[in-house]
């Protein structure tokens, strides 16, 4: 069942990336990026979990944003929780990515390197590029699959 979900919710992001498919700074998703981090940190503080854009703060935006989608999930269909699942990867992504942003210098943009299409993607200030929506749909993923088991272990009983 998961794998359904996982492969409905992994990221496509428009058109294939140009030859070559190397990093593009892009401005636009930049500023998308950080007001969907900043966003995800607000309310989480209205839920007393304060972000402050650490690496230490990257699983407690996790588990926030877990607890905040569990309740929604078992409520909607599966064809409807593939997108509310892929929704949640690109707003913990963009928290990820912020975070690995602020702390290096870096920037946000474009990547296709792998093949796998354009991808929002974080340049450090070393120049390692990282791929933040995929590491939160990896993070969503693992989480996901313990609580369904716990929701049908639950049902037995």
């Amino acid at each position: 069942m998961l794998s359904i979900l996982t492969a409905v919710t992994r990221w496509s992001s428009g058109p294939p990336a140009e030859a070559g498919g190397s990093f593009r700074p892009d401005e636009a998703l930049a500023r998308k990026m950080a007001d969907l981090a900043e966003t995800l940190a607000a309310r989480a503080l209205e839920s007393s979990v304060e972000l402050d854009f650490s690496n230490e703060s990257i699983d407690a935006a996790a588990t926030y944003a877990m607890n905040d989608l569990a309740p929604i999930l078992g409520r909607v269909p599966i064809r409807e929780a593939g997108a509310l699942v892929g929704y949640l990867a690109e707003r913990l992504g963009a928290y990820i990515g912020e975070s690995t942003r602020r702390r290096s210098g870096g920037e946000w943009g474009w990547d296709g390197a792998d093949g796998r299409g354009r991808r929002p993607a974080v340049r450090d200030g070393s120049g390692a590029v990282s791929h933040p929506v995929d590491e939160a749909q990896g993070r969503i993923d693992v989480r996901l699959d313990s609580l369904v088991l716990f929701h049908r272990m639950f049902r037995r009983h």
